[in-house]
């Protein structure tokens, strides 16, 4: 917590447990006292609930939209991370549906590390990142063809709008169900927060 600048706006008044609980999640994907995989940002910031934001959208025709999308949390390569408060306590209560946005958020920041934002993490030098791309896209193409065939998946389906998404996604569906799932990444196998190829092969799991 000493770490970051925690901003409350719109009027939200953050207060120590509201950031504790926040500090704590976002713990959760690395799980070691040294948390030099969130070095590159300081601020996280809380909106009393979801939140608008403008980006630009390619539409099949190539051609560039500015559209305002409502969010509940928001990860900037350069920035801060973005959080909505009413989504954090709904997300507590409701922790079977495989949802939390905290955990996806910072796996974002996770995820940006290593050449950007791209579904292909920080792979420990002991793991193989051409095995892991494989292993990650086979899962990914798996639940495309399952979302197409109209087949339920365990996951949430917002998984499938990009590989960006799908690996903050199967990230928040396992550290929720670590009674269920055989474990995913390599974070919970190694002394580094990252991820690795044998973990990843658990990603048939769903």
């Amino acid at each position: 917590m000493s770490q970051k600048e925690f901003v409350g706006v719109q009027g939200l008044i953050l207060t120590n447990e509201m950031k504790l609980i926040i500090a704590a999640q976002a713990c959760i994907p690395v799980l070691k006292p040294e948390l030099k995989f969130y070095s590159s940002f300081i601020q996280i910031t809380v909106y009393p609930s979801d939140f608008w934001v403008k980006r630009n959208e390619i539409d099949e025709a190539g051609v560039v939209h500015l559209k305002k999308v409502l969010l509940s949390g928001k990860s900037w390569t350069r920035g801060p991370v973005i959080l909505s408060w009413q989504d954090i306590k709904s997300d507590m209560k409701n922790d079977a549906n495989g949802h939390n946005v905290i955990i996806h958020e910072f796996c974002h920041k996770i995820d940006m590390l290593n050449r950007g934002a791209n579904g292909a993490p920080p792979i420990p030098a002991n793991s193989s990142e051409a095995e892991w791309n494989s292993i990650f896209n086979d899962a990914y193409t798996r639940l495309l063809k399952q979302l197409h065939s109209q087949h339920k998946t365990s996951i949430n389906i917002y998984a499938a709008q990009s590989p960006i998404e799908f690996l903050a996604v199967s990230s928040e569906f396992f550290l929720l169900h670590l009674s269920t799932y055989s474990i995913i990444f390599a974070m919970f196998m190694t002394s580094q927060p990252c991820f690795s190829t044998e973990s990843g092969k658990t990603f048939n799991k769903f």
